[in-house]
């Protein structure tokens, strides 16, 4: 299987011991099932730091809930960090109140990776699609302006040529000088 299983017995005070772990499982986290079943700390040894808490949380939820958990968190397996799926089924409580719990690891980095590539490229494409939205708007804008700086340089051309006979005038002067100023509006 491409999974890790394991058996944990938790007693009637919601002290947690492993009983079993299978190949794949010490293959997967590279532990020795010896020492898993001897200290029950390893797996919570291999967890990134960052999902400490949550790994404890759901450990706490565990023991007082006595239902089906299911977390994802980060482990450190020889120096490399995986995204490690932790599911726990409980059985039924025995006469002493202790409770046997079926684990199911399973590594999820690739599941991950691709949901992080799909993320990465969601937001490619909204900023492209952003960018195209303030291409349009910004096109729109300056062929409006453009517009508006035609009729300015088109009156102030007329008015210069049919209505200031005098072209060394201030009237002839200032409408020059606004034809000065809407040509490089236009430019820019």
């Amino acid at each position: 299987l491409p999974v890790g299983l394991s058996t944990i017995h938790m007693d009637a005070h919601g002290r947690f011991r492993y009983t079993y772990v299978s190949p794949q499982y010490c293959r997967m986290l590279d532990v020795d099932a010896d020492a898993v079943l001897s200290n029950h700390e390893i797996l919570a040894q291999r967890v990134h730091p960052d999902d400490l808490a949550n790994f404890r949380r759901a450990r706490e939820r565990a023991q007082r809930a006595h239902d089906v958990v299911d977390y994802e968190v980060r482990m450190i397996v020889r120096g490399e960090v995986l995204w490690i799926r932790i599911l726990t089924t409980p059985m039924s409580p025995a006469p002493d109140g202790s409770i046997e719990w079926n684990g199911l690891i399973e590594n999820i980095s690739a599941r991950k990776q691709a949901e992080a590539e799909r993320d990465r490229l969601r937001e490619q494409l909204l900023q492209a699609q952003k960018m195209d939205v303030l291409g349009q708007l910004t096109g729109g804008i300056a062929h409006d302006f453009n517009n508006i700086l035609g009729s300015v340089l088109g009156f102030t051309t007329l008015a210069l040529a049919k209505e200031v006979p005098d072209p060394q005038s201030k009237l002839a002067t200032y409408l020059r000088e606004v034809e000065q100023a809407a040509l490089r509006a236009r430019d820019l």
